[in-house]
């Protein structure tokens, strides 16, 4: 093959995933929806996947010996074609999985990438394969590239794998890797980065690392400054009296996580305006019947806090209160998160609280179950897939368990390498799963179409000859 032809097929293999990345989010952008830095990822990870697909029927094309351009051309799809469609299945499958379980953000990064996914495939059935018809005359064959040591230690290799102690091996080795990388994911902790959401190249994400040191410096120095947090506590339903008020507040202040010398404004005007327990036996409207004058005092400091009407005759009725506590503590999210949580469940009844963040501490205590409940389902989805293309069942079993090990090492690796569990992470290990039934799904649809006539180690070493140089080029 010229110079000419290698450009042309190199430009090929990268035109059609590329384009179906491209062309996917042009039409979400013409549809309204807004493209986030997320859905930037889509080409280039259609792009992994459809260089796997080019690279499998390069490697069936160049590798057949038939004279005929149509015959050459059936054998490849043949030969290809359906374990690119199921493997194209079983990703578009994850994805669409992973919408259905994430944040709207990422709802539309996975929406978008199994659309470009569908795309992905068309293009390369039906314009990337008709590519490899300008290379008719380059053909070899590349077994017989290899050297009969290298085929004779293929079979070997083969022949190992089915012995009893290599077994027995192979069973520890992969009981001691589970057990790792289900303790591994025990040991993640739930948390957020908010650099994981923005663009590298941002001035907000360059001014996170400046803010974390000197907020680190104001912690030593002062002990303070990062581990406290101030928020807002609602009482959408009004208690019956003072005295039940009083109590839910007093109730807030016996928490170890609020502070000690942070009095609420509730806690102010009843040290100023009633200092027996008996007068607070009284409704709201007659306990804060000196609320006007108390904002006088505080040069209406308060006004925020409580909404009220007054009558004509001065009385007051009481419409909607507020109030702020104080938390200690709290120097990172993951301490934020577990502190709000366990605030609600303290909380008297018709309280609530409200922060910005709100929507952060949910998604990052949620994160480990909701990771486990996708990951559960999206393999059992891959299972039965599985089960559906592949021919027998004890080689379904086999698939599943594979893509079952290999995210297991993917999510216990992780954990090692001290990554939070948070949404990002609970989506890229449901893609994961679709994306890692690929070899699975080629191995096994490779081994089912070699001669039965064939014993079954010269299958499998017929099947790694003909996978294995493929995808070490995708490794590559």
């Amino acid at each position: 093959m010229n110079l000419y032809g290698t450009l042309f097929l190199t430009f090929s293999t990268t035109f059609c995933p590329l384009l179906a990345g491209s062309l996917t989010m042009g039409i979400f952008a013409y549809l309204g929806y807004p493209i986030n830095c997320l859905m930037l990822m889509t080409p280039f990870l259609v792009l992994a996947v459809g260089v796997d697909d080019a690279f499998l029927m390069m490697h069936h094309w160049f590798k057949s010996v038939e004279v005929d351009s149509s015959v050459r051309f059936c054998a490849v799809l043949i030969h290809v074609g359906p374990s690119i469609s199921f493997t194209s299945l079983t990703n578009i499958c994850a994805f669409c999985i992973g919408g259905m379980l994430a944040t709207p953000a990422l709802q539309l990064f996975c929406y978008c990438t199994a659309v470009a996914l569908i795309s992905d495939w068309i293009l390369q059935l039906f314009v990337f394969a008709p590519t490899l018809l300008n290379f008719h005359y380059c053909s070899y064959d590349i077994s017989l590239k290899i050297s009969q040591k290298h085929r004779y230690s293929i079979i070997k290799y083969c022949e190992n794998l089915q012995k009893t102690s290599i077994r027995f091996i192979f069973i520890i080795f992969l009981i001691i890797y589970w057990t790792f990388g289900i303790y591994a994911l025990l040991q993640m902790q739930q948390d957020f980065s908010p650099k994981k959401a923005l663009d590298t190249n941002s001035h907000f994400a360059k001014s996170l690392p400046v803010i974390d040191q000197s907020q680190q410096e104001m912690f030593v120095k002062f002990q303070a400054f990062s581990e406290y947090d101030i928020i807002t506590v609602f009482i959408t339903k009004l208690p019956p009296d003072a005295r039940t008020l009083l109590n839910g507040i007093s109730s807030i202040q016996q928490l170890e996580y609020i502070c000690d010398n942070f009095n609420t404004w509730i806690e102010d005007y009843d040290l100023q305006y009633y200092s027996s327990n008996d007068t607070r036996n009284i409704t709201l409207d007659k306990y804060f019947e000196h609320l006007p004058e108390f904002r006088k005092i505080y040069n209406d400091g308060y006004s925020r806090n409580v909404l009220y009407d007054q009558k004509e005759d001065k009385k007051l009725i009481i419409k909607n209160i507020s109030l702020k506590i104080c938390l200690h503590g709290l120097a990172t999210w993951r301490q934020r998160a577990i502190a709000h949580v366990d605030l609600r469940k303290h909380l008297p009844p018709g309280f609530i609280i409200y922060t910005y963040d709100s929507t952060i501490f949910d998604v990052m205590i949620t994160a480990k179950k909701i990771t486990l409940h996708s990951c559960i389902i999206t393999t059992i989805c891959m299972i039965i897939l599985s089960t559906v293309f592949i021919p027998t069942v004890q080689a379904a079993t086999v698939a599943a368990l594979s893509v079952l090990s290999m995210n297991i090492g993917i999510v216990g690796f992780l954990s090692v390498w001290e990554v939070d569990m948070d949404i990002v992470t609970m989506v890229s290990i449901v893609m994961a799963i679709g994306l890692t039934i690929d070899y699975a799904a080629h191995i096994c649809y490779n081994f089912f179409i070699s001669d039965v006539k064939l014993s079954a180690t010269v299958r499998m070493a017929e099947c790694i000859d003909g996978i294995a140089y493929p995808i070490f080029q995708i490794l590559d």
